[in-house]
């Protein structure tokens, strides 16, 4: 990374983001104005580091891939916010997350071959309507509550059916970028199948279509942790009784149990095989109640996240088993991530 001034400003903005988190649910009218202005100067510096880049020709490949990096974790921080105060969706900040993944994982892509994508115009007009709506919420809110100004236009204003309403905008105009970056990098994907998932799957085609996830442990950038978004999405978008959740599990396990063992991986666990990971994420989410609060499936996700990549001792030693040993450790890192959310929703919310 070069610390240059436009590069900076734009780290700004993830560091912002957490702040912006905390005070705009902490409901004290003090913090919702700080968050306001927090936000303000976060989304002035989005002009200010492209504006300062450009005209003193210090653009570098690290800040045009930094500058819409920094925008989404930014915008998609406050739709978070918002969703966890039922302000809008989830449903549609899902889709606006996911857009931005995959978005950020194609351009990871592309610059690892030698085709680095250049931002549409489009999605420079996407992240300003998602920041003109989150500043027209975060206003409304703070004149509404702290302030206390009865007023039935303001109300009206924002009420949840006008803001969905408002928000449908934004997730149309999101898929339509998302759209867009596929047909204009056609050539691109047509490399990506090419060279990197389809002479992997020249041999044991069912199995690795089957531990892969459908293709997800194929993708070139942290695939375990993509199939575990996925699996939480599907969880809290289909939720279906605790008895079928463990018969889902439980055949996903067997399955790749036999899959691993027909491919004689043993206790080799190769970074395309996703199985486990969905498996794991599965089992921290057993231990929680339906319609769980935000905070504990993000607290579900990131335990397991967490104790997967590190792996401490008893992980660890589990990890070693033959032919169990792949998805013995995701099995207990979800059960120890599930148990500590458990305690911590007892505690913390």
């Amino acid at each position: 990374m070069v610390l240059n001034l436009p590069n900076l400003l734009s780290t700004l903005r993830i560091f912002l983001s957490p702040i912006f988190i905390w005070l705009i649910l902490s409901d004290s009218p003090v913090n919702i104005g700080i968050a306001i202005i927090l936000f303000f100067i976060a989304a002035i510096t989005d002009f200010f580091d492209g504006w300062i880049a450009r005209r003193y020709k210090d653009v570098t490949e690290w800040g045009a891939f930094f500058d819409p990096l920094a925008d989404k974790v930014l915008t998609n921080s406050a739709l978070i916010a918002f969703a966890m105060k039922e302000w809008i969706p989830l449903w549609m900040v899902f889709i606006i997350i996911a857009r931005d993944i995959a978005v950020t994982l194609l351009r990871l892509y592309g610059e690892s071959v030698g085709h680095p994508i250049q931002t549409r115009r489009s999605a420079k007009w996407k992240t300003l309507l998602q920041m003109l709506f989150i500043l027209y919420t975060l206003i409304l809110y703070f004149l509404l509550y702290p302030m206390g100004l009865q007023s039935p236009v303001l109300r009206q204003l924002f009420h949840p059916t006008t803001l969905t309403l408002l928000f449908a905008v934004v997730t149309l105009l999101t898929l339509y970028t998302a759209a867009e970056y596929v047909v204009t990098n056609r050539s691109l994907f047509r490399h990506l199948w090419q060279h990197q998932i389809l002479p992997s799957l020249r041999n044991h085609i069912i199995e690795k279509i089957w531990l892969s996830c459908f293709g997800i442990g194929y993708i070139p950038v942290l695939p375990g942790t993509i199939a575990s978004v996925v699996t939480l999405g599907l969880w809290f978008f289909f939720p279906v009784p605790l008895w079928q959740q463990v018969v889902v599990a439980g055949t996903l396990l067997l399955l790749s149990v036999i899959a691993v063992a027909t491919m004689d991986l043993h206790t080799e666990d190769p970074s395309w095989v996703v199985a486990d990971e969905v498996i794991g994420m599965l089992t921290a989410l057993l231990f929680l109640p339906p319609h769980p609060p935000l905070l504990s499936l993000l607290s579900s996700f990131l335990l397991f996240r967490i104790l997967d990549i590190w792996k401490p001792l008893p992980i660890k030693a589990v990890e070693k088993l033959p032919l169990l040993g792949i998805f013995a450790d995701d099995l207990l890192a979800g059960m120890l991530a599930g148990v500590t959310t458990v305690i911590l929703e007892q505690f913390l919310w």
